[in-house]
């Protein structure tokens, strides 16, 4: 029999295969990329509905929703002790804190519960860390159903802290506002954030509340004020 001749492969062989790999890889970087994409903003989702159970818990335990206007607290800041501290006895996760104690200027660190795996800053030149997280505390920031409650705290000074807590709490909880959600647009293509919204505890696409919906929500919560107290400004009733 006459032996198997050696063969290798040609250059059109060669540029075949080239071609075949450069496809392959062509169609299998977006789709990694795609559903790499969809897991983060699922950890995301996950973690502010898991915001949305300790806000819940702690509704029930103080009949008003966990009122704040940070995540991560801020030493100049006495009455509002941020989010990330007023869930920690419900949540069981620690509060961000900064890298240096007492200096501003350091970068904070902060448990996984806090930060959003999509999380890329906002702008460069803002974010010289490249993440929100490490320049504010938290990938997440508060919305509006939390930053209401300070609007009615200024417009009504005359009425105790605990009041107007509960007084806007209970306007809200014939609403679904978003309470906390993204610190910036890092979804779909940097366009959308999550948001956790109150009081249904559901995460989704954030949408903005008008400033005729909050005008109807402050008027809604005067019946529920009760009467002026100047004294109760700083009790203890904000913790």
């Amino acid at each position: 029999m006459r032996g198997l001749a050696k063969h290798g492969f040609s250059l059109n062989e060669l540029l075949v295969v080239v071609l075949v790999l450069a496809i392959l890889l062509a169609i299998g970087i977006p789709v990694v990329q795609s559903v790499r994409k969809v897991a983060q903003r699922s950890v995301c989702s996950t973690n502010l509905r898991t915001i949305g159970q300790g806000v819940a818990l702690y509704e029930t335990d103080h009949d008003r929703v966990p009122f704040a206007g940070t995540i991560a607290p801020e030493a100049e800041m006495e009455d509002d002790p941020g989010l990330a501290a007023l869930l920690r006895p419900y949540l069981g996760v620690a509060v961000p804190t900064r890298t240096r104690p007492g200096d501003r200027a350091s970068p904070w660190d902060a448990a996984s519960l806090w930060i959003c795996p999509s999380d890329a800053g906002y702008d460069l030149a803002e974010t010289p860390s490249g993440t929100a997280w490490r320049e504010s505390g938290s990938s997440y920031s508060m919305g509006p159903a939390a930053i209401v409650y300070f609007i009615v705290l200024e417009r009504f000074p005359d009425r105790s802290i605990g009041s107007v807590q509960r007084g806007v709490t209970q306007s809200l909880r014939s609403r679904s506002w978003p309470f906390v959600l993204d610190n910036g647009t890092w979804h779909a293509n940097r366009t959308e954030r999550n948001a956790l919204y109150y009081p249904d505890g559901r995460a989704g696409v954030f949408e903005g509340v008008t400033s005729e919906q909050v005008d109807r929500l402050i008027r809604e919560t005067v019946p529920f004020l009760g009467d002026r107290d100047n004294s109760s400004r700083h009790d203890a009733e904000h913790h």
